[in-house]
């Protein structure tokens, strides 16, 4: 049985919460776990839930205007599927890590270029705050495959993203393998501080 996307709502009136949840029924369910969320639907003036990964892409619903149900669920839908477009840069350990550019750059200056999957990964695994994601649920999230499937794909994309790591002087050692086969990132993840140029 397919996993549903897990939905964390703050501060949205009961009804709009009510509607959309039913709407989006067949994919998507709430939590009550801001660290297990794949997105947050959150009203303006809410307060963000307490550990919530800055990698976790958050949609903000102004209850007060009017809002199309379908758009509203389309663009959900969207930050679910492609989170790399909607969320910052962050700071991993001393690393800088640019999901939209897809590069990982080492407090030295030394940077990576990344994939599309790897991106992925390492969004997926951020948004888990350092808790082991499983790999069943790392192939649902950035393959999409079902669980139980057999295949090597994962693996093979996190060998090559150690490879690239190992170029990044105090973040090259990022990807750990639990006992049980999951993954976890070994340091921190926040928002990452503007850049000198931008200030």
């Amino acid at each position: 049985m397919k996993t549903k996307d897990k939905i964390f709502c703050a501060g949205l009136p009961p009804a709009l919460e009510g509607a959309l949840m039913e709407a989006m029924a067949a994919h998507a369910e709430t939590t009550a776990d801001s660290r297990a969320a794949d997105i947050v639907l959150i009203a303006p003036a809410a307060p963000l839930p307490a550990g919530l990964s800055p990698a976790v892409p958050r949609l903000n619903i102004n209850a007060a205007q009017p809002q199309r149900l379908g758009d509203l669920i389309r663009r959900a839908r969207q930050m679910i599927d492609a989170p790399a477009f909607y969320i910052d840069d962050l700071a991993v350990g001393t690393g800088h890590f640019r999901p939209q550019e897809k590069t990982l750059t080492a407090e030295d200056g030394t940077a990576v270029s990344l994939t599309d999957k790897e991106v992925d990964i390492l969004i997926c695994l951020a948004q888990r705050g350092g808790d082991v994601m499983r790999r069943d649920d790392l192939l649902r999230y950035v393959w999409r495959y079902q669980p139980g499937i057999d295949t090597h794909t994962l693996e093979t994309h996190i060998y090559r993203l150690r490879q690239k790591l190992s170029a990044l002087k105090g973040i090259e050692n990022l990807l750990l393998t639990d006992e049980d086969g999951g993954y976890r990132l070994s340091l921190p993840v926040s928002p990452a501080a503007p850049d000198a140029e931008e200030v």
